[in-house]
Order: C-alpha cells, then sequence, then structure tokens
C-alpha cells in the first residue's frame, strides 16, 4: 500500500524498511566503535563497564557467584623503553589475544587502558578464579610474542583477584578491591595471582 511522503511522493513500505534496517545497521557499528577498543580487539573501558553492570545485575539476581580478574603487564614501560612502541602495541595485542582464547564467551573481558586488562568471571568464586588466571598467567609467560623482526619477546603479567560480595555489590566495589589485590601482585614480586582478602 502506498503512502505520501512530506512532499506528496508515494513511498512504499518496502522503501521504508530498507531505511530502518539500514539505520540500525550504522547505529550497531556506532556502538561497537565507541566500546572497542581499536588496538587489540576487546572491550575498552566503556563497552567493559557495561556489560559488566549487566553481569554484576544478574549474579545478583540470581545468587550467583561473580568475580573479576585485574590484569597488568610487568614492566611494560621497559618493553615500550627497548623496543619502541610499536612492539609494545604487538604485546598488548598478544596479550588481547591469548585472553580472548583462554576464558569463556561469558567472560567479559576489556582493555581498561594503558597495558590494564580486566576478566569479568561470571559464575566463579575467588578459588576457581584463582586457578583460571593462574593458568593464563602460566600460558602468558610460556609463549613468547613473535616479532615482525623474527624476534621473541617473554614478558609477563601480574594479576590481582576479587570475588563479589553481595553486601558490598557494586562494580567501583569489586573493581577497588581487584585493584588492590594488583598492586600487592607488583610488590611481591610481579608475574604471580594475588587474592584480595
Amino acid at each position: 500500500m502506498p503512502l505520501r511522503n512530506a512532499r506528496g511522493e508515494v513511498t512504499h513500505f518496502a522503501a521504508i524498511e530498507r531505511d530502518i534496517t539500514a539505520q540500525k545497521a550504522e547505529v550497531s557499528v556506532l556502538r561497537e566503535l565507541a566500546t572497542t577498543d581499536p588496538l587489540t580487539g576487546v572491550l575498552n573501558r566503556r563497552g567493559f563497564s557495561e556489560h559488566a553492570q549487566g553481569r554484576l545485575a544478574g549474579a545478583l539476581r540470581d545468587g550467583q557467584e561473580l568475580s573479576l580478574a585485574m590484569i597488568d603487564i610487568d614492566f611494560f614501560k621497559r618493553i615500550n623503553d627497548t623496543h619502541g612502541h610499536e612492539v609494545g602495541d604487538q604485546a598488548l595485542i598478544h596479550l588481547a589475544g591469548l585472553l580472548r582464547t583462554s576464558f569463556r564467551e561469558s567472560d567479559v573481558i576489556g582493555r581498561l587502558g594503558g597495558e590494564e586488562f580486566a576478566v569479568l568471571l561470571p559464575g566463579a568464586t575467588l578459588d576457581q578464579s584463582r586457578v583460571l588466571m593462574d593458568r593464563f598467567r602460566t600460558r602468558l609467560a610460556t609463549t613468547p610474542l613473535r616479532l615482525h623482526d623474527g624476534r621473541w619477546l617473554g614478558f609477563t603479567a601480574s594479576i590481582g583477584v576479587a570475588e563479589l560480595d553481595p553486601e558490598k555489590a557494586s562494580l567501583a566495589t569489586l573493581t577497588k578491591a581487584a585493584d588492590s589485590a594488583l598492586y600487592a601482585a607488583k610488590h611481591s614480586g610481579r608475574n604471580r595471582v594475588y587474592l584480595a582478602p
């Protein structure tokens, strides 16, 4: 059935539907660009926060465990200073790739800035998260990065893990606890997983 537009011209539902579909696709692309880290392809801080808030609300609603791991590359400044920022970028991409292949699709992975990444683990207790993150830490330490010039670069990461406390349930509180554990891991020798008390 034809419709008339503002200029009195006849339009058709099919054309209108195509326009709406194209607009939805454009909005989806823009949303992905706004929430994805362009270097590593994982969620950026904004995207991670949005996904994490939803998972946290679901965990509280369902009485489910949930843990957060904060990951920071050890001596990242040294990598940049010694090998250049292009190699530093390769190290970030390498870490993100290992994260994507080490965790479940239901886990939320993000780059929060610089060399700091986060993994939200729905359904995982603190002890389960420690095992998962220690496995990842070992995988990273034993999987060197092949540089463009053929050399290999090995590096490690320190990891802090915290578990959701339903009594103090907020992403900010969980992040602060995991950050404190990460800080402790850095100051107790690096290349280790440290649990929030």
